[in-house]
């Protein structure tokens, strides 16, 4: 699944408008319009780790990896 499909989903199931979602996370609506649309592809590991946390995942979970790609990736909270 491509992360702005995951982005979506994950924001859908948490209840949170774009706006909302933007706000908890200090970007502006159209920024994470962009990101859901595949616009807006990279994103920075502070970005990542925000997202993560306003959408109630870890990051392995919002970008869909396997386990062993989780291994890589930073710790949150």
């Amino acid at each position: 699944m491509k992360l702005g499909d995951r982005v979506k989903q994950l924001r859908e199931k948490s209840g949170q408008t774009q706006q909302e979602l933007g706000e908890n996370i200090n970007m502006k609506q159209q920024e994470v319009s962009n990101i859901e649309r595949g616009i807006r592809k990279m994103l920075t590991p502070n970005e990542l780790v925000k997202l993560a946390a306003a959408l109630g995942v870890t990051i392995a979970e919002l970008l869909d990896a396997t386990d062993q790609q989780a291994a890589c990736l930073p710790k949150t909270g």
